[in-house]
Order: structure tokens, then sequence, then C-alpha cells
């Protein structure tokens, strides 16, 4: 339940900050993903927390629980791609930002991540 709640709170704030400040983030990711330096810093904190996440918590079931699981492997594919193939994930975010692709990642994050937070904290809540 802790990380359904850490998991939840940390995407559903990120991605309503991306969503209310849709092209400052834009321009701010283009940015970090043009930058060896910062690509290799978020790729460290990616890699890291997703890992964490995995290794105590990699449940694969029919249920909410899988949300968390599957929010922990998206941040291992984040810092592994940003690790190993640093040249086509920035070509990948900048297509992203491209289109429409941006706003549209950014909505499921929100709405998987807002199920997420009301699981955790306010499902059982009368139970």
């Amino acid at each position: 339940m802790f990380l359904a709640k850490a998991v939840g709170l940390f995407f559903l704030l990120v991605s309503a900050a991306m969503l209310f400040h849709h092209n400052w983030c834009k321009k701010a990711m283009i940015e970090v993903a043009t930058n060896p330096a910062t690509m290799v810093i978020s790729a460290a904190v990616w890699l890291v927390l997703g890992l964490l996440v995995v290794l105590v918590h990699n449940v694969w079931s029919s249920d909410w629980h899988v949300i968390v699981t599957l929010f922990g492997w998206l941040m291992i594919f984040q810092g592994v791609g940003r690790l190993f193939y640093p040249e086509s994930f920035a070509r990948g975010i900048k297509s992203m930002m491209d289109s429409g692709k941006f706003l549209v990642v950014n909505w499921i994050v929100l709405l998987a991540s807002a199920y997420l937070v009301w699981v955790a904290f306010f499902r059982n809540m009368n139970m």
C-alpha cells in the first residue's frame, strides 16, 4: 500500500504539472534529452527508482497491484533507454513532443495514477 501511495502520488503530480505547464515541459524535456549530463543523471534516477519499485513489488495480477508494477517497469525502461540508447531516446522524445503523443501519454499516466491514489488512500476507508 505504501508503494501504491508513493508511486501514485509521484506520477499524479508529475503528469498534472506536465499538463498544466505543457509548453514549458516540452521544452525542458527536449533540453534534457539533448544534454548528455542531464540524460545520464535522469537515467540514473529513473533506473534507481524503477529498480526499487520492481524489486519490492513485482506483482503481475489482474487488479490494481499491477499498476504499481507497470510504473516500476516504465521507470526501468526509461533509465535503460537513456543509458544505453541516448541518441535514439532523444529522437523519440523530440518526435513525441512534436506530435500529439505527449498529451495523450500524460493523460494516460494521470488517469492511471489518479486511480492508484484513489485505491491507496480512499477505497478502503470505510471498510
